[in-house]
């Protein structure tokens, strides 16, 4: 049930975001914030919720990263940051050589 909560307040929220133009100018994620902590606060998040947050967030973040790695074009990135792409990798190979160094 909670698990639910923590999926369906959300749609929510941008869904009375898209519904009334006041609550979109504060925000979904502010509003979302602002519940969040208030019910972490007010100690209405039942025993053994931790459990629950850490199941929702690390699926969330599981289910994130590919979906943003499959929206980048990598060929049109490659071009746009060439200078930018060397002198990370040049700056990454200096600093540990200086580490290697003190060591």
């Amino acid at each position: 049930m909670l698990i639910a909560f923590y999926i369906l307040f959300p749609v929510l929220v941008i869904y009375l975001c898209y519904r009334f133009p006041a609550v979109n100018r504060i925000g979904a994620v502010v509003i979302c914030y602002i519940v969040g902590i208030t019910l972490g606060n007010i100690g209405a998040l039942p025993d053994g919720a931790e459990q629950a947050q850490t199941a929702v967030s690390e699926t969330a973040v599981a289910l994130a990263l590919p979906l943003l790695l499959f929206s980048m074009d990598v060929k049109r990135w490659k071009q746009l940051t060439g200078a930018a792409l060397l002198s990370m990798v040049l700056g990454t190979i200096d600093n540990r050589h200086h580490r290697l160094e003190t060591s």
